[in-house]
Formats: structure tokens, sequence, C-alpha cells
């Protein structure tokens, strides 16, 4: 079984120009979650997925090995799915992991809890979550609590999960599968059977 991680780092963000690359206390953001990747020392191969050659030089710095994307999928449009599906058809792999260089604060121990868990658990996928635990709504309808009694205590409400995306894995083989209609309907998904699990954060042994 070939597992291998995958940090993807497009250089055209909108919303923060060159946000991978932004020092915090002197180190590029994105170094942040390749050393911690690296540290967790449970993969075959660690790549950084971008299309820019300025990605290249900081994999190079880091030891990590770079994939370089078609400029197609690092527009505005191209989704996650989209690039995923291209790394996996192009990189051996039996599991995929990603890790996003803008959760910093990911270390080691998170991600060799999260690699045992989608071992363990036989899932197809593993997405991490996180809870929002206060009044949400969809499509302009209340999802956890009743528009037209009082409003109760936050800590009462049940939690709504979103996804976090920090942590993302997937069977390749299974992913090749389904991707056509993964971006349809959630249950065409179910329909053909494919496990996913969704990780709250809360469950990894956070450290202070």
């Amino acid at each position: 079984m070939k597992n291998v991680a995958m940090i993807p780092a497009r250089l055209g963000s909108k919303r923060v120009h060159n946000k991978n690359l932004r020092l915090i206390n002197g180190k590029p953001l994105i170094g942040y979650i390749i050393d911690a990747v690296k540290r967790s020392g449970v993969f075959d191969e660690i790549y950084l997925n971008s299309e820019s050659d300025i990605m290249k030089t900081i994999a190079d710095d880091y030891g990590i090995k770079f994939y370089k994307r078609p400029d197609a999928l690092s527009t505005d449009e191209a989704t996650n799915d989209d690039f995923v599906l291209d790394f996996i058809n192009n990189v051996k792999c039996d599991t995929l992991y990603q890790f996003l260089a803008t959760s910093p604060f990911i270390e080691a121990a998170h991600i060799i809890e999260f690699f045992e868990m989608m071992n363990d658990g036989d899932y197809d996928t593993l997405i991490s979550t996180t809870d929002v635990q206060i009044e949400c709504m969809y499509e302009n309808k209340p999802l956890n609590f009743k528009q037209k009694e009082k409003t109760p205590p936050s800590q009462s409400l049940t939690p709504v999960k979103a996804y976090a995306c920090g942590l993302m894995a997937w069977k390749s083989e299974k992913f090749k599968k389904i991707f056509p209609s993964m971006t349809l309907d959630i249950t065409v998904v179910v329909g053909k059977q494919v496990f996913t699990h969704f990780l709250d954060l809360q469950q990894l042994t956070l450290t202070p």
C-alpha cells in the first residue's frame, strides 16, 4: 500500500495575495504544514502540488517532491476535486492524503492520528470537520433551532458540522470511479457504496 501526502498550493490566490508564501515568524506559511507532514514519518512520498515554479523551489528547499499541475487547474473555477483527480491520475498511490498550508497549527501527532484512523477505519474518504455551535441556516431554513421560539443558549444547540478541510484523505481507485458523480448529487455517491467518514477535529488529541 502506497500512502502519498499532497499539499496543494496555487500561487494565484485572490483574497490574500501570495498567502502561502507569507512569512510567519520568519518562515513561509506553507513551511509549517510541510514540516509537520515530514515529522509524521508515515508517508511514502510527500508532494507539493502547484502551477508555479516558485513552489518547486520551496519543495526543493524542504526536500519533498513537486507536482506541477496544469494552469487550467489553478483558476478560481477549478475545484479541489479537479486537481485531486489530476494528481492521482499522474502519481501512483493507493491512498492520497491532503493537507492545507492554511492550517499551520496542525502538528505531526494530529497527522499520525488521522493517518491511523483512515487505515484502521477502512474508509474510502476521511474529511476533518469542525463543530459550529450557533444558530445556522441553509437556504433560508433553520438547521438547528426553531425560528419562532425563544433563542436557546448556544451551548444547548446541536452543533452543525462544517468542513474544516485541513486534513482529507481518499482511496485513489474509489475516488476515480465516483468522481464524475461526486459533484452532482451526494445520493449518487451513497448509491455507489462509497463509505465516507467525517472526522470532528475535536476527536484529535490537540495540545494546548
